[in-house]
This record gives C-alpha cells, sequence and structure tokens, in this order.
C-alpha cells in the first residue's frame, strides 16, 4: 500500500528553445546538467546572495516545469518575466497537475512522474499527476515533523528568505561550478572565504512561538526560529543561530527558554 501526502506546491512551466540556458542562469543549481526526468532542488537569489526563492525544477523532453511554494507562483512568475529579453522562452503558470510525496510501490501510477526527493522518510519519491487523477493510499505520517526531525529546511516553510543559502542548510542547492547567476559572485566568495556567521541547528521550545520570532541571548539578536511543531511533550524547531554560541548560551525566544539540541547541522541533503 502507497502512503502519500498532498504537497502544497504551484507549477510553473518554461518553453521554447532557450528555456535551459535562461533558467540555468536565474538559478543557483545545474540545470543544464540535469538529464530528461531528472530534477533538483534550486534557488533564486538576489544580488546580496540571499534568499528569495526555494524551489524544485523537473526537465522533461519539451519543457521545464519548476514548483515553488502555492500562493507565491504569480511572484515568481513576475521575477522570471523581468529577466526575459532576448530569450525564447515562454511562461505559463499551470494547474492541470497534482503533486504528492509518496512511499511505497508507485509503478502502479499511470501518467505519474516520479521524483526522489529527500523529506526525511526511507525512499520517500515526489509524483506528479494529472489533475483528476485517483490516488488511492494510506495517509503519510506528519510531513513537516518528519522534515523538521531529519533536519531539512525549506526557506518558505522555516521562513529563512533573506538568509544566504550557507546559513541555513541550503548550500547543497548551490553549484559553484555553473557559470553567472544572480547572486553568483557572493557564492563565490562564501566558497574561497569558508564559514558564515550563522549556521541550521535544531532546537527546542517550552511553548511554541512564531516562525521567523528572533532567537535572543539576553537583549542581543543571535538568530531566528524556523517552523515550531509539537513533539515529545515540548516543541521543536530548526533555528539559524550564531556559530560563535557558546553550547550552553541562555537563549530566548519571545521571552520562552531556547535548548538546542543539534549543533551544525551536517545532513548532507539529497536534492539530485
Amino acid at each position: 500500500m502507497i502512503q502519500a501526502s498532498p504537497l502544497e506546491l504551484a507549477v510553473l512551466r518554461l518553453t521554447g528553445s532557450d528555456r535551459i540556458a535562461f533558467l540555468h542562469g536565474q538559478t543557483t543549481n545545474d540545470i543544464r546538467g540535469l538529464p530528461v526526468l531528472g530534477s533538483c532542488r534550486a534557488l533564486v537569489l538576489n544580488a546580496r546572495g540571499q534568499i528569495e526563492f526555494d524551489l524544485r525544477v523537473l526537465r522533461r523532453t519539451d519543457d521545464l516545469l519548476v514548483f515553488c511554494r502555492a500562493g507565491l507562483e504569480q511572484a515568481l512568475f513576475e521575477r522570471l518575466k523581468r529577466y526575459i529579453i532576448f530569450d525564447d522562452v515562454q511562461l505559463e503558470l499551470r494547474s492541470d497537475w497534482q503533486l504528492w510525496h509518496m512511499v511505497g510501490e508507485t509503478s502502479s501510477l499511470e501518467n505519474a512522474v516520479v521524483m526522489p526527493v529527500n523529506r526525511g522518510f526511507t525512499d520517500g519519491v515526489d509524483v506528479l499527476l494529472p489533475r483528476d487523477a485517483q490516488v488511492l493510499s494510506e495517509p503519510l505520517p506528519n510531513l513537516e515533523l518528519t522534515r523538521i526531525l531529519a533536519g531539512l529546511p525549506d526557506a518558505h516553510s522555516d521562513a529563512f528568505l533573506g538568509f544566504l543559502p550557507q546559513e541555513c542548510g541550503l548550500e547543497p542547492a548551490v553549484s559553484y561550478r555553473k557559470g553567472c547567476y544572480i547572486g553568483q559572485e557572493i557564492m563565490a566568495r562564501l566558497e574561497a572565504r569558508g564559514n558564515t556567521r550563522y549556521a541550521l541547528q535544531r532546537v527546542q521550545l517550552g511553548q511554541t512561538v512564531e516562525i521567523g520570532t528572533p532567537v535572543l541571548l539576553e537583549t542581543r539578536e543571535v538568530g531566528q526560529i524556523g517552523a515550531v511543531i509539537a513533539y515529545e511533550r515540548a516543541w521543536t524547531a530548526l533555528a539559524v543561530l550564531r556559530r560563535d554560541l557558546e553550547p550552553m548560551a541562555a537563549l530566548t525566544a519571545a521571552t520562552i527558554p531556547v535548548q538546542v539540541l543539534v549543533q551544525e547541522l551536517a545532513h548532507h541533503l539529497e536534492l539530485t
């Protein structure tokens, strides 16, 4: 039996003879290197190297599909459209597909595109299906909790937009060997320099707080809380915290004590 959970993602389709070169020059990962039906995580950065969009890209024979957080598709559309000048690229928002994360045997699904994606489950895959396809499955256990316990950041779910990829665990979505894109100069400097001031960590709180709540050391802001979820009679979250904090530093978020559970998460995301 398949276990499945729907994903709240929107789809942007790119066509035209320049689609691959164009998206390769707009995002952090190696779009040119994708095989047909291959996918990867990719980020859109600003000129300072800060994250604006956290995406997944699927290459098909005649197009590219870009998956983004539902509700942000129009902003992404406008962001990409702004840089189409003489390129043969057409953009369109599509609503004729549905996307699921599944665990189990998916080979019997008709008209499905299966993408290996690490969301914290062993052998989990994202599955793209036609909008009218029926999915017969058992519910997949809490997808968000599994993601957080696995130390897998999501720039949108965790409100990590505005951070550098290296600060919030998303460096594996950055290719240092590709050509130019917006923010690439900053990425090259960081590769040469090494450590950033912040790192992704998992924390525990006695109560829930809002996503994006600043983490304080006394009155000094030293980080930010991501998505918070109940776990084992407490609350757990991913957080971006300064690297130079003492191991037992007395941290708070909205006056709630914050305990660091896992420092410097180094999970080597499986993003391809």
